[in-house]
């Protein structure tokens, strides 16, 4: 996953260079992985989340 992220904010330092040199039809594009990266994110988030409470639960059923 975080090989996923970093892939998309390297892109996306790349697409704001390229507008801040007066592409701006690139802005779609960086629309887009602004977007990707949220959404990456937020399955991290909720991924590390979700291991959080399964390794809370174990020692529960252990008992």
């Amino acid at each position: 996953m975080e090989i996923q992220i970093d892939r998309v904010i390297r892109a996306r330092q790349q697409i704001a260079q390229q507008i801040n040199n007066g592409e701006e039809w690139m802005l779609p594009l960086l629309k887009r992985f602004n977007a990707d990266l949220k959404a990456l994110e937020e399955k991290q988030d909720l991924l590390f989340q979700a291991a959080q409470i399964a390794n809370h639960a174990a020692p529960i059923r252990a008992a």
